[in-house]
């Protein structure tokens, strides 16, 4: 059965609220459409945030103005505040069948107690200075999410096992879905230096970099994914995901990553820094 979840509702002080998603199971081909609400409480009454988004797992709510209000009349919420609270309500529209919903209150979550308090300062503080760390240190980056749902490639994908059959197809990047990897999210995070590895498959002998990163917290990243340096477009698959947490509270993401060659397919997946802002 196709379930939908909340992965990430964490603020990005001071642009906002980056909500993340995830389908389980989701085996029809088609459109997923998404919408997401907010409200003070997991009862309601929900505020629209936004309609119709498909081709996408997150988005970022910057507390827009609401029709007919000035900035004299409505201020942004202040997204530091340890007492507030928001909760973010999804729902998806599948290309069939019932709608999926899932409810997450804005995280990290600490305990309500004076150490739990601390905690939550704690935090707040490594993640702000994780930000300005990554502000001078860091390099501008595109995030490649694999899809994992979607519509199926008409190209490579088998239609009994519904895997692709074809690692170069330039329909889905050997990924089975068309377009093989959602909307790039663009970010500043931290490359170590690459180190020569030499691979030994039955085949040949295979020399390839691989590299240790720091990334923020937001958007989550998972194994397979593919991180694009815009400066020299290098671009890294992810290996492995090692997580630094605070109390087993996620700070920012640490991966290892292994270097594509440059005659990989994922090099035609077009990428351009003029696109979006970075988060």
């Amino acid at each position: 059965m196709v379930t939908l979840e909340i992965t990430r509702t964490l603020p990005l002080h001071p642009k906002g609220i980056f909500v993340q998603w995830t389908l389980k199971n989701a085996t029809e081909s088609g459109p997923y459409k998404f919408f997401v609400y907010r409200s003070a409480n997991t009862n309601g009454p929900w505020e629209t945030v936004v309609e119709n988004l498909t081709d996408t797992y997150a988005f970022l709510d910057t507390f827009p103005l609401p029709t007919g209000l000035t900035t004299d009349t409505h201020r942004r919420p202040n997204l530091m505040a340890l007492t507030r609270t928001f909760v973010y309500r999804v729902i998806c529209l599948p290309p069939t069948g019932e709608q999926l919903e899932a409810i997450s209150g804005v995280g990290p979550r600490f305990e309500q107690s004076p150490s739990g308090m601390k905690a939550a300062q704690h935090w707040r503080r490594g993640t702000k200075n994780f930000q300005i760390h990554m502000k001078y240190e860091g390099t501008p980056v595109a995030i490649l999410k694999r899809k994992v749902w979607g519509e199926r490639c008409p190209v490579c994908t088998d239609k009994i096992t519904r895997t692709p059959t074809r690692g170069a197809c330039k329909v889905c990047y050997g990924n089975a879905f068309t377009g093989g990897y959602w909307n790039p999210v663009y970010v500043r995070i931290r490359r170590g230096a690459p180190n020569s590895v030499t691979l030994n498959t039955p085949e040949q002998k295979m020399d390839t970099n691989q590299a240790r990163i720091w990334l923020p917290g937001v958007p989550q990243v998972d194994v397979d994914d593919v991180l694009v340096f815009l400066r020299d477009d290098k671009r890294f698959k992810i290996d492995r995901h090692v997580q630094t947490e605070l109390t087993l509270i996620p700070v920012h993401q640490v991966v290892d990553t292994v270097e594509l060659e440059r005659g990989h397919v994922v090099y035609s997946f077009k990428v351009s820094p003029d696109e979006a802002p970075l988060l």
